[in-house]
């Protein structure tokens, strides 16, 4: 009984919040579509957005930021491991840090799988805040991510290729090592099917905020999201994502 109050609150609740955030939604909507115009027809958009991608561009630029950071490096992962690449090989970006400190008092390996929409970036701080720890710390970004080579294939990697391709990046840095592997979102998927395929090179496993249950419940909004995405490269030129991102 007490339940069925409880449900039945909520849903209360939950009408409630739609009937006065409704117009408040539809009013930024609004406004949205203003400045979307206002940016495309005057042409202030599109000038800001060639300017601000050029510089975007030489932020990125990969050689430059490994001269700076010795750290960062690029490997390349063999066409066979992933089925995505169709045979050709392609070059990853990585980083591998090593803590300042004697060996004796360094802890073991860390391996970052991202998660779904991150790169090495945006786990910065995570890989930071690991090696402060005195944990020797290893991030990288997949085929299609980041500072990666594109997927030009149109194929997505399976569980099967990105576990492939996370082993052949660790192997590389560290072939005798046992790692802890930190996952992140999706990358505690990617890190649980990689201790199940590889049990020998697992020393630990830390779950920090993803389980395959919830992932698969939520695959429709993960479709929705992918086909939203996919008509970014179609307004980008207009700018009008600069103010809102």
């Amino acid at each position: 009984m007490a339940k069925a109050k409880e449900s039945s609150c909520w849903r209360i609740c939950g009408v409630l919040v739609c009937v006065l955030l409704g117009p408040i939604f539809f009013a930024l909507y609004i406004v949205f579509i203003v400045i979307w115009l206002l940016f495309t027809l005057t042409g202030i958009g599109p000038v800001l957005q060639r300017i601000f991608a050029a510089r975007d561009r030489a932020c990125a630029d990969v050689d430059r930021l490994m001269e700076r950071n010795p750290d960062l490096f690029k490997l390349t992962i063999p066409g066979h491991i992933n089925t995505a690449s169709k045979g050709k090989p392609y070059t990853l970006v990585a980083r591998f840090t090593e803590p300042a400190l004697p060996e004796k008092k360094k802890l073991l390996p860390v391996c970052i799988p991202n998660g779904l929409g991150a790169t090495m970036v945006t786990i910065s701080i995570l890989h930071e805040r690991l090696l402060q720890q005195g944990f020797t710390v290893l991030s990288f970004d997949r085929l299609g991510v980041g500072f990666s080579e594109p997927n030009s294939s149109g194929i997505s990697p399976t569980a099967e290729d990105v576990v492939a391709e996370m082993h052949h990046v660790m192997q590389a840095v560290a072939p005798t090592a046992r790692w802890i592997l930190v996952g992140p979102s999706m990358g505690s998927i990617v890190g649980q099917c990689y201790a199940a395929a590889h049990p020998e090179a697992v020393a630990g496993f830390l779950n920090m905020d993803g389980l395959p249950y919830p992932f698969l419940r939520m695959r429709p909004r993960f479709v929705t999201a992918a086909k939203l995405y996919r008509i970014y490269p179609y307004i980008i030129w207009t700018g009008v994502l600069r103010p809102f991102i």
